[in-house]
C-alpha cells in the first residue's frame, strides 16, 4: 500500500469544513511518507475538521493495511471520512465497528447492487453520517437512475452529483439544473462537484495543496 496523493487542506469536498485528503493505493511502495504525512496532520489538528481517505483506484475499504494507515495518521479525536463504492460491506463494517471511520462518502457509478445496499444499511444501522455521490456520465447515468439512487440512499446527509473529469462527456448545465429540481423531496442537500477521485499527482510534496473546482450550485 502507498499514499499516492496528500492534500494538506481541502475546502471544496465539504463546504464549510477544512479537510486533509489522503489518497491511497494497494500498489507496493510509497509515494508520500506516512510518518511525514502524519506529522503534518498532527501539526494542523487545530485547524482541520477531518481527514478524508480515498483510493486512487478500487475501493479504500478493500485495501490491505487501511486500518493501520488510518491509525497512524489520525490524531486523537479527529474525524475520518471514508470515500467508498460500498462493494466491500464487511471491510466497511470492520472500519466503522473499530471506530476508524466516522463518516462515509459513497460513490456510485450505477444503481447500488446487493453488496452496496448492505453497505448503505451498515451506515444507517451504525448511525454513521453518510453522503451519496453519483458519477454523472450521460452514457451510463440517465436521470431515472439518479432518482432511483436518491431513493435507495434515504437518510443521506447530502446527495452529490459528481462531474466526470475532462475530457469525458458531461451533462449540460441546464440539464443538471432540471435534474436537481426533480430531486426535490427525494434527496437532501443536492450539490454539484467534480468527482471525489481526481487523478493522482505523483511526486507532490507532502503538505502542498491541490486545485479543485468549487461547488457549482
Amino acid at each position: 500500500m502507498q499514499i499516492t496523493r496528500f492534500s494538506r487542506i481541502d475546502t471544496v469536498m465539504w463546504p464549510g469544513k477544512y479537510l486533509s485528503v489522503v489518497e491511497v493505493s494497494a500498489d507496493d511502495g510509497e509515494t508520500e511518507n506516512i510518518n511525514e504525512v502524519a506529522n503534518i496532520i498532527r501539526g494542523d489538528s487545530d485547524s482541520i475538521d477531518a481527514i478524508l481517505v480515498q483510493a486512487s483506484k478500487g475501493d479504500a475499504a478493500s485495501i490491505p493495511g487501511i486500518h493501520t494507515l488510518i491509525r497512524e495518521i489520525r490524531p486523537p479525536h479527529m474525524s475520518v471520512i471514508l470515500v467508498t463504492d460500498g462493494r466491500n460491506p464487511s471491510g466497511m463494517d470492520d472500519l466503522i465497528g473499530a471506530s476508524y471511520v466516522d463518516h462515509v462518502a459513497f460513490r456510485f457509478e450505477d444503481v447500488p447492487n446487493a453488496d452496496q445496499q448492505k453497505s448503505i444499511a451498515i451506515a444507517r444501522i451504525n448511525r454513521v453520517d453518510f453522503f451519496a455521490g453519483v458519477l454523472m456520465d450521460p452514457g451510463t447515468m440517465p436521470p431515472e437512475k439518479v432518482l432511483k439512487i436518491a431513493e435507495m440512499t434515504e437518510g443521506h446527509m447530502e446527495f452529490i452529483l459528481l462531474l466526470p473529469p475532462a475530457p469525458l462527456a458531461c451533462y449540460r448545465k441546464k440539464d443538471l439544473n432540471a435534474l436537481a429540481k426533480s430531486l426535490k423531496g427525494k434527496a437532501k442537500g443536492v450539490r454539484v462537484l467534480e468527482d471525489f477521485r481526481r487523478p493522482s499527482s505523483r511526486g507532490r510534496r507532502p503538505g502542498s495543496a491541490t486545485c479543485c473546482s468549487r461547488s457549482r450550485t
